[in-house]
């Protein structure tokens, strides 16, 4: 495998992963809106796409891998930010391994 074919595979896995990532992500979004609105207002009513600050993107990232979700002792939530875990974690390993390769 070239190294512009492997460029060209780690782009596509990302972007096949962008796809369940926003579905993942708004589910957790919708269930605390819906069950825990205090905690998502806490969170900065967070959305997909709307303009978010810094901060609020930090207390959701806080949020997400500190394990305060764990405190709402919510099975569902549990599961849905398992799997949002997973796949930044994932999508963040392809993006370091394909900004290694494009600066060296």
């Amino acid at each position: 495998m070239t190294e512009r074919t492997g460029l060209a595979v780690i782009w596509g896995l990302m972007w096949v992963l962008v796809v369940p990532y926003f579905l993942v992500t708004q589910q957790v979004y919708r269930l605390l809106r819906s069950k825990y609105p205090q905690t998502w207002n806490e969170l900065g009513a967070p959305s997909l796409f709307p303009s978010n600050t810094l901060r609020s993107n930090l207390q959701r990232i806080k949020f997400v891998w500190s394990g305060s979700f764990k405190k709402l002792n919510d099975e569902q939530l549990d599961s849905l930010v398992g799997k949002k875990r997973i796949l930044e974690a994932t999508l963040f390993v392809l993006l370091l391994v394909f900004s290694y390769f494009v600066v060296f």
